[in-house]
């Protein structure tokens, strides 16, 4: 039998951790355990779900005399488990009946390095639909969406270079996985694209198209990628992101997903993620004005990396152009 394992961080969720707990409890297929890690600094969150803890004993609950963080406390979360199969979870979501199992039937065998995601639909607080999923308004097209299924491990971990589709909140992977993931690097904001970029790396993901998490929006969600982008929201996004050198961020996760990786994973696969991390490291090296970025600009044009690993002409647009 294969046991089901959920990890959940949770931190001041009182106000929907209950509704997200109910819900995983009610699967057609339930978990075997949920372990739950708040790093809350009072005791309202315990409170809150306290009659669930004590009518569900499958629910492990810890608390952080210190608050550990976002990454730490999924980490702490997913090092508890105990299962074959190891679910994420937010605090504020919704899982729809059939999410586990449909996840479930996608992880066969837990010794293989492997995970599933699924899409999730975005929501405002009382979980009226945005009228747009998580994949969407991660840019990806309906042909991908499609495609996907038919895609080898190699087209899947291109699509993850390009840009990683799968959120914590919709993933779920085996215990070969979790032994090859943690601990997590000393990175704040990585736990999520770590764990997808591992796992495309050094195994395969599987994807299912349908929206099977509800991703509640509220205005206090840790991650705003479930609230739809306009085109004012993407320019001011790509300020941000050079303002706040995301570049030189990704660049040093893929210095550590190498430095995890080797020996992990063939050569090809590392000198793809080399590539990778050079790109990151020119943009992040295009500051201020003047020949030199203008050079790095062409360099990374011409050697193809901006439509391999990135939007193409947008984000030349972006360096030219929006580079202080």
């Amino acid at each position: 039998m294969v046991k089901r394992s959920v990890a959940l961080a949770a931190f001041r969720g009182g106000e929907f951790l209950a509704a997200q707990l109910d819900s995983i409890l009610r699967q057609s297929l339930p978990p075997d355990e949920i372990v739950l890690s708040d790093d809350s600094p009072d005791d309202a969150t315990r409170q809150a779900v306290a009659p669930l803890l004590s009518a569900h004993p499958e629910i492990r609950y810890i608390r952080n005399p210190i608050p550990l963080g976002p990454d730490r406390n999924f980490e702490q979360a997913i090092s508890m488990t105990t299962g074959d199969l190891i679910f994420l979870a937010d605090q504020d979501d919704v899982w729809l009946p059939g999410r586990m199992a449909a996840l479930t039937a996608r992880l066969p065998d837990p010794d293989a390095i492997a995970g599933a995601f699924c899409d999730s639909e975005s929501t405002d607080r009382e979980l009226r639909p945005l009228g747009i999923s998580h994949w969407r308004n991660r840019g990806f097209t309906e042909r991908e969406r499609t495609a996907y299924a038919d895609w080898t491990p190699e087209q899947r971990l291109a699509l993850f270079l390009h840009r990683v589709p799968a959120a914590g909140h919709d993933m779920a992977f085996t215990r070969a996985a979790r032994k090859l993931l943690l601990p997590f690097p000393s990175l704040d904001g990585c736990y999520d694209s770590w764990i997808g970029l591992i796992v495309a790396a050094a195994g395969n993901w599987e994807f299912i198209p349908d929206a099977l998490t509800l991703f509640r929006q509220h205005g206090g969600n840790l991650s705003g990628s479930g609230r739809p982008n306009s085109l004012r929201d993407k320019l001011r996004q790509a300020r941000e992101s050079a303002a706040r050198d995301s570049f030189g961020w990704t660049a040093e996760l893929y210095r550590m997903l190498e430095e995890r990786l080797t020996g992990e994973v063939p050569a090809p696969v590392l000198r793809r993620l080399e590539d990778r991390r050079r790109h990151s490291e020119a943009r992040a090296a295009m500051t201020g004005s003047g020949i030199r970025r203008f050079r790095l600009i062409v360099n990374e044009l011409l050697c193809g990396r901006y439509f391999r690993y990135g939007r193409g002409w947008l984000n030349v647009v972006q360096d030219l152009l929006l580079r202080t």
